[in-house]
């Protein structure tokens, strides 16, 4: 059986899908929120010169932090996807795909582009 091209097995899937690279995004933007209230209850924590915090106060703070950064985190990992899939399927960015395919081009003198 052979596989089939992208462009027909994504638009195969039903016209409300979302692109994958929407979900990795938000993920990592996810993630990324998670490790800031880890690496911020951690700081916390270890602190010496504020006062002392019980284990619930500092878990009521990490909670508090977590539900501030995580929408932030995945709303900003929606909008860095969003960005991605339509530099990716929209063909009036085909010169700017096709500039930044490579590092070799990416960085290559282009007059055209400022002429």
């Amino acid at each position: 059986m052979e596989a089939e091209p992208a462009e027909r097995s994504a638009s195969a899937v039903g016209p409300w899908s979302l692109p994958p690279v929407l979900a990795e995004q938000a993920l990592v933007g996810g993630l990324t929120a998670v490790c800031a209230t880890v690496a911020e209850l951690f700081a916390a924590t270890v602190r010496t010169d504020g006062p002392a915090a019980g284990v619930g106060d500092a878990l009521a703070g990490a909670a508090h932090l977590a539900a501030m950064l995580l929408p932030f985190g995945v709303g900003g990992g929606l909008a860095v996807g969003l960005v991605i899939a339509l530099v990716r399927t929209t063909p009036w960015m085909a010169p700017l795909r096709s500039r930044l395919s490579s590092a070799r081009r990416a960085f290559a003198p282009a007059p055209e582009a400022f002429a």
